[in-house]
Formats: structure tokens, sequence, C-alpha cells
């Protein structure tokens, strides 16, 4: 909503116009795009087109998000936070002590962020490989299937037994599963870390919530640390 940048006693926080890199990344066929709304930007931004104060504009937003070529949008209230994907390195990271490695080639991992160690450290031990651009994608939202593959490659790092057996195909989208992702994701499923939505969905594609995020990691924990 822009309210902690606008009363910040300290200035501490800055607005940044993010306009040309939202529209690059919804013409970018190759990229999901994911609007989650806060709830004073949903009353906020009716007022600017001549609606009531106070007036829920949700309905009108979601429309115009989506028209705009916007992949998915949620509402604050109904759902639960995004998990990035540097947060899960963040999290493993943290697991092994955060040690210290040599900087990645990743070129949009800057340096001095607060998961730039954690990537380096990441990429360093083959537990992340990056996009086929050869970027990492910070702050993109992390899918299902994204997770359980880094999941996995962790638990083979930490030297796990990994091997599957059975297959996704009770799922009624398995075949959604992409290919690097497929043996990732039938270990996590036959391993109970993964488990299916509503509709005998694996949803892989799907945005892995905080959540959701926090029960598959929950999970892991417990079997394999």
């Amino acid at each position: 909503c822009g309210q902690c940048s606008a009363v910040c006693p300290a200035g501490a926080i800055t607005v940044y116009n993010q306009i040309g890199p939202a529209w690059r990344a919804i013409h970018d066929p190759k990229k999901r795009v994911v609007v989650q709304i806060a709830p004073a930007v949903r009353v906020a931004v009716g007022e600017a087109f001549g609606q009531p104060a106070g007036e829920n504009a949700l309905d009108q937003l979601t429309t115009a998000l989506k028209f705009m070529g916007v992949d998915e949008v949620y509402d604050t209230t109904f759902g639960a936070d995004f998990t990035t994907i540097e947060e899960s390195e963040e999290f493993l990271h943290r697991l092994e002590n955060e040690p210290h490695e040599e900087p990645s080639s990743f070129p949009d991992v800057k340096p001095g962020q607060w998961y730039t160690q954690a990537v380096h450290w990441a990429a360093a031990n083959g537990v992340v490989s990056g996009y086929s651009d050869g970027c990492f994608g910070p702050m993109d939202v992390i899918t299902r299937e994204q997770l359980a593959a880094i999941l996995f490659r962790y638990a083979k790092l930490k030297g796990s037994d990994v091997t599957t057996s059975g297959s996704l195909e009770g799922f009624v989208d398995a075949g959604q599963v992409s290919g690097y992702a497929a043996e990732p994701v039938n270990w996590a499923v036959s391993q109970g870390i993964i488990t299916g939505k509503d509709g005998n969905r694996l949803d892989p594609k799907g945005i892995a919530t905080r959540a959701e995020a926090a029960t598959i990691l929950m999970r892991f924990s417990q079997k394999f640390l």
C-alpha cells in the first residue's frame, strides 16, 4: 500500500518504479506473472477512478490485471503470502550454518543482498542451477515442482537415499510436471513430503504459498534432518 515508505520516520524505505520490469515479465512467455493485492490497495485504487472512498474495487482490479496479461491474482486477505525461490535457499543455507561460498555466475544475484550468500552456497553445491538464460530469478515466486527439485537435490547432497518407487499416474495433472522435476516430484510424493490437492491434482506449476512451503519443509525436516 506504500504507507510504510510514506510514514517511516527514518526514511529507511524507498519506493522504486517497477512498471518497466513488470511489463517485460508479462510479455515474457517463459514467465508466470503473479500479483498479490494488499487490502489497502483494493480500496485506494478505486478512489483514483472516481469511486466512493473506501469502496472495494477488487473485482475491477482483478479484471484489469487479467486483461493486462497477468496469469494469477491473489487477495492477501484470503491467501497466505508467497514463498520466493531465494527464501527456500536461505532456509537450507541456515541449516548448514551459513557457510561462505565463492560468488555464483548468476548475473541477477547482486552482492550484499540478504539472500546473496544463500544463493551462492546453493549453486556451488548443485542445489539450484538457475534458468536456461543463466539467471537465478531473485524474487520469482517458487512453484511446487521447483521446491520439490530443490529439496530433492539437498537430500541427495546430504547422502540420503532418493530412489523412488511408484509413479504419478494417479494424479489427473501428472502430465504437467516438467521433465527436470519428474524424478524430484515422484520422490517427494513417495516420501509423503508433497501431497495432492482437491480433485486429485498435484498442481506442479502452482505457486507454493508460505503455508504450503512451511508444511513441505516440516515434512522434509522430520524425514531427513
